[in-house]
């Protein structure tokens, strides 16, 4: 009858003739030790003392606002039990606000001391602050309630709190023995407890034996008559959680999947295995899937949550996040913008997800081609965490390795080489050799070796990181069939087709099986591929395999996505090799409108895509054509890049080779001097186009 009543009166509560407000009061406090005590309503739940509209109005209210307390408790609990240790803060504050309104100073009391247990064990000196201040206030409450409570205050309910955070974070981090607590720059202790961070690396013979016993545990649970199926659901989603944890994916999404099936999570809003399942597909190598689960998801949130709930917040960011993997960058960035500025209003601008957001937001400027734009805001970023986190803090790699690929994109690839390198040394120093994200982080290196020409040591280090990557994530895995792509790439980049072209072929058999033909990661194999096949000199099967490959891509990605026209470039460049220049020059001629509407006529793709045009006129025999395109393209990138950038000493050379063609040596030999002394000064001298611009000065002398 209480349900009943609270939820006419929910959905009514403005229709006050229609609903009698003691009757529901007295119900609802017939239901509540606490509130019958304080507003004097008998046991058998009728009002104490005559109660006019407004006093059955007041006690309603109450009572909401009671209910709502607990609600946020509970699912800051929640939010501890998973690690989200700023989240449960949050709710913890909310439950305390709750509280507060009615003047329930006991549950007050006690979210209070949630909440200060939770920002004790928080990396910074702020939280630590926050902290002092939620210990005041407890104790301020304490004197107010009496003896009870201040023998709490004298150091029990504190340990008691700080003992099950630890239980916390021990059961999300099983071989891990204590909590990473940092205040400022030095290692301390708090309350006891001895506080490191070092993290110890992944026990999977103790992530199994936990498997076992929680799956013993479901097994009891649904043998009971009448199960409580709230606490199957938290240790099936606990189950699930572990199995992603210890690499078994796919069982993972089968048991998310089943419980959005079979309706596990109709006690309310399936919102979190939801989230659980897109980052599972993330982590399965299945960006697409994720994509609509997040799409979905996002919609029914917006619908049932405020717009600045944390919640929503982070489904927004897990959005744009699975637009950037499936290479979609500029809708990810406007999403990542949208998002930074909800949290820069609603947590503030120093808050750790705020910082984040703007790591990814300069990712996705990386990704679509704007590198100067994300290291500007990378270098910013970087400085506020140093300053709120610390300088050793584990949060700052990670910003570290993008600028280091930034660095990369940018065409600066020695000073990217000593950023990967010195991110490596402190991921070591800081973290452990068993660190996961040295993995990562090597992948890029090898990238950066491959651009600045050192392709020995770039076949070496993939080599090195594909063993490691078999051996931790499994050979079918989409990162390491990834490793695979990066190997193969490094081989023909050095001039070894027929190995790259093995590699490819055995990695895309795989990929297809394990993957699906039509995934994302299996389309960017196929084009590697037939790259190799071009460079091997099987330019008919290069031909093909691009014809083949774009009809797939237009059909899975759209005809606008950046990855199909890089293969429709990818196909003209193919026609050229063959011999069909007015088909290449057709085809580069219908592509250039394309990046112009989708990035502009100065991006770095565009720009690209109208210098391999002036290289077709020359491939053609159109050198007078060629010269003023390669003119005009210098110019733009000038202009757009800066007068040093790498792009723009290839337009240099690219010019001074169209000169050279069209017999205008006088133009072309001073240059080729003036570019070749930029490009040693600029990239060094053992960049590939300071290389071919010694080699082109050789010949004419």
């Amino acid at each position: 009858l209480g349900v009943n009543a609270y939820y006419a009166v929910y959905d009514h509560q403005h229709e006050s003739s229609t609903v009698d407000w003691i009757q529901i009061a007295a119900v609802f406090a017939s239901m509540f030790p606490l509130v019958r005590v304080r507003f004097g309503v008998t046991e058998t739940g009728e009002p104490g003392e005559p109660m006019d509209e407004h006093g059955g109005m007041e006690l309603f209210w109450t009572i909401i606002r009671h209910r709502r307390g607990l609600k946020w408790s509970g699912l800051a609990m929640e939010n501890l039990e998973r690690g989200q240790l700023w989240r449960a803060s949050y709710k913890f504050n909310r439950a305390e606000s709750s509280f507060h309104q009615i003047k329930d100073y006991s549950c007050e009391y006690t979210a209070c001391w949630q909440r200060a247990a939770v920002l004790l064990v928080q990396p910074t000196q702020k939280k630590q602050i926050s902290a002092e201040a939620e210990l005041k206030r407890a104790r301020k409450i304490a004197d107010e309630l009496g003896t009870d409570y201040q023998k709490k205050e004298a150091g029990i309910y504190e340990k008691d709190w700080l003992d099950a955070l630890v239980r916390a974070y021990k059961s999300l981090h099983p071989v891990a023995g204590s909590l990473p607590v940092r205040a400022g720059r030095q290692e301390t202790t708090a309350r006891g407890i001895s506080l490191e961070t070092r993290e110890a690396p992944v026990d999977r013979q103790a992530q199994l034996e936990q498997l076992t016993a929680l799956q013993t545990h479901l097994a009891e649970l649904e043998r009971v008559r009448d199960p409580d199926r709230r606490e199957i659901l938290a240790v099936r989603r606990r189950l699930a959680v572990i199995c992603e944890e210890a690499g078994r994916t796919d069982e993972a999404i089968a048991q998310y999947e089943a419980m959005l099936d079979d309706g596990t999570a109709a006690h309310g809003p399936d919102y979190r295995i939801r989230t659980l399942l897109g980052k599972a597909y993330l982590s399965a190598g299945q960006p697409q899937k994720a994509l609509s689960l997040f799409q979905t998801l996002l919609e029914d949130e917006e619908r049932a949550l405020r717009s600045d709930d944390p919640e929503l917040l982070d489904t927004r960011g897990r959005l744009a996040s699975a637009y950037k993997i499936l290479e979609r960058p500029e809708e990810a960035a406007s999403i990542f913008q949208a998002v930074l500025a909800d949290q820069n209003r609603v947590l503030g601008p120093g808050h750790p997800a705020t910082l984040q957001t703007r790591v990814n937001l300069a990712a996705a400027h990386e990704s679509a081609g704007r590198p100067e734009e994300a290291l500007a805001q990378l270098q910013a970023v970087l400085e506020d965490q140093k300053r709120v986190l610390g300088p050793d803090h584990r949060a700052i790699l990670p910003t570290r390795v993008v600028l280091a690929i930034s660095y990369n994109s940018a065409g600066w690839t020695e000073k990217a080489i000593s950023s990967f390198q010195a991110v490596l040394d402190d991921q070591q120093r800081i973290a452990g050799s068993d660190y996961s994200d040295m993995l990562f982080t090597r992948v890029y290196l090898a990238t950066a070796y491959v651009s600045a020409g050192r392709f020995r040591e770039a076949i070496t280090l993939s080599r090195s990181n594909l063993r490691d990557y078999i051996r931790a994530f499994g050979p079918d895995h989409y990162a390491t069939l990834m490793v695979r792509n990066r190997l193969a790439a490094a081989y023909r980049s050095a001039g070894q087709a027929r190995k790259a072209i093995a590699i490819y072929e055995s990695a895309l058999a795989d990929a297809t099986r394990s993957l699906g033909a039509d995934n994302l990661y299996t389309l960017r194999i196929r084009d590697g591929l037939a790259s190799s096949y071009q460079a091997a000199g099987r330019t008919d099967e290069a031909v093909s395999s691009f014809q083949a490959l774009l009809a797939d891509q237009e059909r899975i990605l759209g005809i606008d996505h950046p990855n199909t026209l890089g293969t429709r470039d990818n196909l003209a460049t193919a026609y050229e090799a063959i011999g069909q220049g007015k088909a290449a020059t057709s085809l580069y001629q219908a592509i250039i409108p394309e990046y112009e509407r989708i990035f502009g006529s100065y991006h770095r793709q565009t720009l690209k895509a109208r210098s391999n045009l002036a290289t077709a006129y020359k491939s053609a025999g159109h050198l007078d054509r060629a010269v003023l395109l390669y003119q005009t393209v210098l110019n733009d990138r000038q202009q757009a890049l800066g007068p040093y950038d790498p792009d723009t000493l290839k337009s240099r050379s690219d010019l001074a080779t169209a000169y050279q063609s069209a017999g205008r040596l006088g133009e072309a030999l001073p240059l080729y001097r003036a570019t070749e002394v930029d490009a040693d000064r600029i990239l060094g001298p053992d960049h590939p186009l300071t290389r071919q611009l010694k080699l082109h000065l050789a010949a004419m002398n």
